[in-house]
């Protein structure tokens, strides 16, 4: 911001030089030609009425209408009259080229002020601004996020007011409507980010993505709690961007919810395929949630009898790749019957994304398991996949799908697919540094 003001100012003393420097450099001429010629034409007349006066006092004094003393009397008023008359046009003509450069100066002044303010208002000031605010928020953010702690609200509240201020002046600016709501998302003030989300759908009324953005916005609002207006929004939202992942996650809470155990895992594959397809790394929170959520609801699944299509579509399960574990916890370490284990295969080498896995409770165990290729996480992505592979049980500490230290972990380690064991023991007692 600094340097366009610099660069405005330089320029606005560039067009003042332009007005002045006529005034300044040449001061000693005359405003115009045709000033000059108008006050010659006036001094002429001026001098030849004076010599007709003259002229007539000489003949009365030569009659003897009047005598020598009037005569120099009234010779004396003709020429105070005469220079009189001429230092007025003088000064008449000094007082019009005096406003001349007056005006110009005021012009000079006033016009960079006006131009300014018009900017600020109409131009793109504000909308810089916005840019410098986004930066600053995003250095925040980062130096927060380095010290270990929450990010400032501040940069984040003084957004949202530029913002505000802004689109009361451009409410068609879309971008803007957008940055509103998102930040809006951070700071957790859903009923500001619906009313953005809102506004930005009447501007651009077929965009699934900002309406899987507000679905989740009134879903978070609700208390995590899916209403048929989520659902609703969710289901146009696919129709139009059928790989959307904000929407196909949020449908797979809705079926989740309605224990329909299939659909959601159907669903939470998919936006995990495509959230992967695009680069987001498999350790990332969002990938871990689908994660944990596709683990619970197939534990869920198993335990009502229910199936799901299989990635070999028509061949049995039986025929199908699995791994048998058999899974314990060593003795001293201290543990609670409902602490989490989560047991799962991954590729030996390459992506850690798990290919098989399973959800536990301490209680479980110990317990043989079976890793088959309908706990993959993404179609495509099952143990079949890779031709080598090691299996993980891991106690969670506090329950989250994420690796944390002082989890504790136990390992397969290297195991090819083809000619592996039957059955693999893994004994949980290593602890994450």
């Amino acid at each position: 911001m600094n340097a366009i003001i610099l660069g405005m100012g330089l320029l606005g003393l560039l067009a003042l030089g332009f007005i002045l420097w006529p005034l300044l450099g040449h001061r000693k001429q005359s405003v115009t030609p045709l000033g000059d010629s108008l006050s010659a034409e006036r001094q002429q007349a001026n001098v030849s009425l004076y010599q007709e006066h003259l002229d007539e006092l000489k003949a009365n004094l030569a009659r003897g209408a009047i005598d020598e003393d009037q005569y120099q009397t009234l010779l004396l008023e003709q020429q105070r009259a005469l220079l009189e008359d001429s230092q007025s046009q003088a000064g008449h003509s000094t007082s019009s080229v005096s406003q001349g450069k007056l005006g110009l100066v005021l012009i000079a002044l006033v016009l960079p002020v006006l131009a300014s303010v018009w900017y600020w208002q109409q131009g793109a000031a504000q909308d810089w601004q916005i840019t410098q605010d986004i930066a600053e928020k995003y250095r925040s953010d980062i130096a927060a996020m380095q010290a270990g702690r929450r990010p400032d609200k501040q940069p984040a509240l003084a957004l949202i007011s530029r913002l505000q201020s802004r689109l009361e002046s451009k409410p068609e600016n879309q971008q803007n409507w957008y940055l509103l709501a998102r930040t809006a998302m951070e700071l957790q003030d859903y009923l500001l980010a619906i009313k953005a989300y809102q506004r930005l759908l009447q501007l651009a009324p077929n965009s699934g993505g900002i309406m899987a953005e507000q679905a989740q916005a009134m879903f978070l609002g609700n208390g995590n709690q899916m209403s048929p207006d989520v659902a609703a929004m969710v289901a146009k939202s696919l129709t139009l961007e059928p790989n959307n992942t904000t929407a196909l996650g949020l449908a797979g809470i809705a079926a989740f919810e309605q224990k329909n155990y299939a659909m959601a895992i159907q669903s939470w594959r998919q936006a995990l395929k495509f959230n992967l397809a695009q680069g987001e790394n498999g350790q990332s929170s969002g990938t871990q949630a689908l994660m944990g959520g596709i683990a619970r609801a197939q534990e869920l699944l198993g335990e009502s009898g229910g199936g799901i299509e299989e990635p070999a579509q028509g061949a049995e399960l039986s025929a199908l790749p699995s791994i048998s574990v058999n899974v314990e916890i060593s003795e001293g370490i201290a543990t609670s019957s409902d602490q989490v284990v989560f047991v799962y295969a991954r590729a030996w080498q390459g992506s850690k994304m798990p290919l098989a896995i399973r959800k536990l409770s301490v209680a479980d165990l110990p317990l043989t398991v079976t890793l088959d290729e309908s706990m993959a996480m993404a179609p495509g992505m099952t143990i079949a996949s890779v031709p080598e592979l090691e299996v993980i049980a891991r106690l969670s500490k506090d329950g989250g799908a994420i690796a944390q230290p002082g989890d504790w972990i136990g390992s397969s380690g290297m195991l090819e697919l083809k000619g592996a064991p039957a059955s693999v023991a893994i004994v949980i007692s290593e602890m994450l540094p």
